[in-house]
């Protein structure tokens, strides 16, 4: 990469010798060492500089975080109820009365869920919690929640009926 401020640089240098000096092969040997040195100096700054723009870069990306997942759907769903009206207005839904239950993923001894939590699709585990909104646990059948007032539990589609039909007891002949 030669630039015209290096040949000039350069240029001057060999002004500056004698004439008999440069005129040999080692004079020439030493200009033609500059201009090397000076290009290899003009590359070594731009890829400093490259590098410090990465660097800078990766700095300003660390510093965004990322929105809190669900916050504005918990934050809707605990607003009151305004559609019942008179004294029921004041009276405010639980997060859980929101939730569906998309499905459940056990890897490796860990179970996950998805949500959809009025539109926005959240991924949960044991302990998670999303505003007032907490998982209490999981199966591989559903995840129990707890607003800090009540707890419910959010099954999986076709999973409540066979769960309530295995608990009812067979009585004797």
């Amino acid at each position: 990469m030669r630039h015209p401020i290096i040949k000039m640089a350069a240029a001057s240098l060999l002004c500056t010798l004698s004439y008999g000096g440069y005129a040999d092969d080692t004079a020439s040997q030493d200009a033609n060492r500059l201009l090397q040195l000076a290009n290899d100096t003009e590359l070594a700054n731009a890829e400093t500089q490259a590098a410090m723009a990465k660097l800078e870069a990766r700095r300003a990306k660390q510093k965004l975080t990322a929105p809190k997942q669900g916050q504005n759907a918990i934050e809707r769903t605990t607003q009151p109820n305004n559609q019942m009206g008179g004294n029921n207005a004041a009276q405010t839904r639980s997060p859980i009365d929101n939730v569906e239950l998309k499905s459940l993923v056990t890897t490796s001894g860990v179970t996950t869920a998805w949500i959809a939590l009025d539109g926005e699709l959240i991924e949960v585990k044991k302990g998670s919690q999303i505003g007032a909104l907490k998982v209490i646990d999981l199966d591989e059948n559903s995840v129990r929640f707890s607003d800090g007032h009540k707890t419910k539990r959010k099954w999986m589609a076709g999973f409540k009926a066979k769960a309530q039909s295995q608990q009812i007891p067979i009585r004797g002949r």
